[in-house]
């Protein structure tokens, strides 16, 4: 063979094992891409994708609030990092964004871990368990069982693309003739207002929104459970890379150990019920064992101010139960129960009652004077009482309902009857502020004002009370100036040649 040509050769294959060697160097010397985790931690922040809802996600004088968003943004200050909250108005959207091109993160609306969601989607560890249930209006009778409700014939309602839907197809295999209507942007609460106005015979539900909501709504009922016990998780995108589901699975666990989850679960399932017997007992004890160390402090704030010191008391009982140190896992404190944006505003220490019943206050009267000047009392502190609870936006937006639909926006009665209408979507998107909780306002203002009437009679009695000490003490007085008067005589009646007086 030419010897040229075996050069030739030989330096092609050095060449071509020069390149391989390279090639191989690269392919090693490569990092690997960073873990969902890595990326999060080094964006500084985590993407959710919520739904708005009493459970998941709403907003109060623009501070976000619900279980899944304080679950979420304590994840997120466990991880070093900032949450932003992507709103979505249907829950499909919400879940296929965990696949889009710009992905979310996580997906929260208090979802239901499912067969056929887990086949698409993956799950964190559950974080508390609730029932699929039919709701009605009271006036039916309970069936026994999904056939007795069949041969009804009335219908059912459920959200499209949810578990609930699921469930039902599931139950279609020993039910055929079983049917249903779906809502794309129906929401559980409104689902419950409709059945109270018989607007609906039956809707599918989680038990929990009926045990957070059902006080508002006494004409309803479970009138079956489909499934118990249902988990209840935050969704994830379906890939190899469980590094941000393992870490929010290992949080959970010690958020669980720490008490925290169960007290923030225990905050929105467990609330305080609407005054009842035992709730009048409770406040009567209240008023024996606590009001007497706030007492003056609210005669002497509420005289400052030339307000009713009836009024600020109930309000301050609504909001802390009369305890300067009261703190919620939702982050209001004190006495008047503020948040931290607006004690700084107002310059006020929530932990100290005089300076936090000073602040709650200043601000109520802030709002009352942001009223128009026309509304005129008692609506003007109704209103500005709603706003305190709500904030002013939500108040405003309700306003601008009650006004649309043919009521007085400068009266309590009517605009407590347009409150409510902001959870439900079709009204909420029509104003400025969004969804608001707007049954809360309602029961806040109403309850207040049935504290206030017990208080009334308490501080009837006081007065009283003070009226027969004043007239005890004058007559005290009068009888004491007559023995004066007596002495004096007795006194005059002496003179130099008797004994001494």
């Amino acid at each position: 063979m030419n010897l040229a040509l075996v050069r030739k050769y030989e330096v092609q294959i050095r060449i071509g094992c020069l390149v391989f060697v390279a090639l191989l160097l690269i392919f090693f010397s490569r990092s690997p891409p960073p873990t969902q985790l890595e990326r999060v931690i080094s964006d500084g922040v985590l993407q959710a994708g919520v739904r708005l809802g009493p459970l998941t996600y709403y907003e109060r004088e623009g501070i976000p609030n619900g279980l899944d968003y304080n679950i979420l943004e304590a994840f997120a200050l466990d991880l070093g990092v900032n949450i932003e909250f992507e709103i979505f108005n249907e829950l499909t959207d919400q879940l296929e964004a965990l696949n889009r091109e710009k992905p979310i993160d996580i997906a929260a609306a208090t979802l239901s871990v499912t067969d056929e969601r887990l086949k698409r989607y993956q799950f964190s560890r559950p974080y508390m368990g609730v029932d699929t249930v039919l709701i009605q209006h009271d006036k039916h009778d309970r069936p026994k069982n999904m056939q007795e409700i069949l041969d009804s014939e009335r219908s059912i309602v459920a959200i499209s693309g949810s578990g609930h839907t699921e469930l039902l197809r599931s139950m279609q295999t020993e039910l055929p003739e079983l049917s249903w209507q779906e809502e794309a942007d129906s929401i559980m609460f409104q689902f419950m207002e409709r059945a109270q106005n018989e607007e609906i015979d039956l809707a599918v539900i989680d038990s929990s929104i009926f045990d957070l909501e059902g006080s508002l709504f006494p004409r309803v009922e479970v009138a079956l459970t489909l499934k118990h016990d249902n988990p209840i998780g935050f969704a994830f995108a379906q890939n190899d890379d469980n590094s941000l589901l393992d870490a929010l699975d290992s949080f959970l666990d010690r958020y669980e150990e720490s008490g925290a989850l169960d007290e923030l679960l225990s905050t929105y399932l467990d609330p305080e019920p609407s005054i009842d017997f035992a709730g009048s007992l409770l406040f009567n004890r209240r008023i024996e064992e606590r009001l007497p160390e706030y007492e003056d402090l609210f005669r002497s704030t509420a005289k400052k101010y030339d307000y009713n010191w009836v009024l600020l008391a109930a309000q301050a009982y609504q909001e802390s139960h009369w305890n300067a140190k009261a703190i919620s896992p939702t982050g209001v404190r004190g006495l008047m129960m503020l948040t931290l944006p607006t004690a700084n505003q107002l310059g006020v220490n929530r932990l100290d009652a005089v300076e936090s019943l000073e602040g709650g206050m200043r601000y109520f009267i802030s709002l009352r004077e942001r009223l128009p000047e026309r509304i005129v009392e008692p609506d003007r502190t109704k209103l500005a009482l709603a706003a305190y609870n709500v904030g002013y936006g939500h108040l405003e937006d309700a306003r601008i309902l009650t006004e649309r639909g043919g009521g007085n926006p400068d009266t309590w009665t009517d605009v407590e009857q347009y409150l409510p209408l902001l959870r439900q979507r079709q009204y909420f998107s029509t104003v400025a502020h969004g969804f608001a909780r707007g049954t809360e306002p309602v029961h806040y203002v109403n309850t207040i004002y049935r504290y206030a009437n017990i208080l009334e009679w308490y501080a009837w009695q006081k007065d009283i009370e003070l009226e027969s000490l004043i007239i005890e003490v004058a007559e005290a007085d009068e009888v004491e100036q007559e023995e004066i008067e007596d002495n004096l005589l007795d006194d005059s009646s002496c003179t130099a040649v008797s004994a001494p007086c």
